[in-house]
């Protein structure tokens, strides 16, 4: 008996470690019975995805900290830690409360090759105190035969030094940018980047339970290209309420890495409501 209890534990935990977006909280943490989830689990490539994540805050919250522990490989040439801490504010804030958020379902971008992406995202309060913990281990197997080999990868990357380089150093005035229209209903809208503090701020004239985000970006990384359209619906509860908003995130401190390839972003971002009506548009060209 004590022997099959233990096999039956061992499964249990493996089962555990082999879920895409997992819980790593603590008893304590300010999103209490928190659960993050993705379906399908593990996540496929060519399958729709969805992520949900529910719990309860324990307390009204207006800013915090974003820590980022991550290992990502990709298209056979990234290979990279990602640490990285960034605070943030939000106004009018997170209320007090049971709360849900489900992203999806939506369509995962064509990239070539395995996406490994493994390790923790924690958020903390603005006093230290830890929010939630998401563990990834995300594993998403692309059986393409069409991806170059890395000796490939390596003698273009060789060949195009000199030209990459004199891209990578072109500087961009301001990064993000305002495409939004007049009848967007985030109206008196202030976009700022100072001191590596980027904010957004203006009057959202609804309350939004449900949104799209729509994306037409072109991302480079080295020399790949990747073109990344997507249509992603967002429910939120409770409802975003409407009335002044203000976001801001940064100055962000990363882990030192000379060797991190270079990523050029470059395209539109849309935010629309449940009646597919634009709430704000934010144009996008950065390294």
């Amino acid at each position: 008996m004590y022997r099959l209890g233990a096999v039956l534990a061992l499964i249990a935990v493996v089962r555990a470690q082999t879920h895409s977006v997992s819980s790593c909280g603590k008893p304590g943490d300010i999103f209490s019975n928190a659960t993050f989830t993705s379906s399908p689990d593990p996540i496929v490539k060519t399958a729709p995805l969805t992520i949900t994540a529910t719990g309860t805050l324990l307390k009204a919250m207006t800013g915090g900290n974003f820590n980022v522990d991550l290992t990502i490989k990709a298209l056979g040439i990234i290979n990279e830690p990602v640490k990285a801490s960034s605070p943030f504010t939000f106004s009018p804030g997170f209320v007090a409360g049971p709360a849900k958020i489900v992203v999806g379902p939506f369509n995962l971008p064509s990239i070539p090759g395995t996406a490994v992406i493994a390790g923790t995202i924690v958020a903390t309060d603005s006093a230290g105190n830890e929010v939630f913990c998401i563990a990834l281990n995300i594993n998403a197997v692309d059986e393409d035969s069409s991806m170059p080999s890395r000796d490939a990868l390596n003698a273009r990357e060789a060949l195009n030094a000199s030209e990459r380089f004199a891209l990578f150093r072109q500087e961009v005035a301001d990064p993000v940018t305002d495409c939004s229209g007049a009848s967007d209903h985030l109206h008196n809208r202030v976009l700022s980047n100072t001191g590596g503090v980027v904010g957004v701020s203006g009057d959202l004239d609804e309350d939004v339970s449900s949104l799209t985000v729509v994306t037409a970006l072109n991302v480079q990384v080295s020399f790949i290209k990747i073109p990344v359209n997507l249509n992603i619906p967002v429910s939120i509860s409770p409802a975003i309420p409407k009335g002044h908003l203000a976001l801001t995130i940064g100055p962000s401190t990363t882990l030192p890495d000379a060797n991190a390839i270079k990523v050029i972003v470059k395209g539109d971002v849309k935010i629309n409501d449940a009646s597919s009506s634009e709430i704000l548009c934010l144009a996008i060209d950065a390294e």
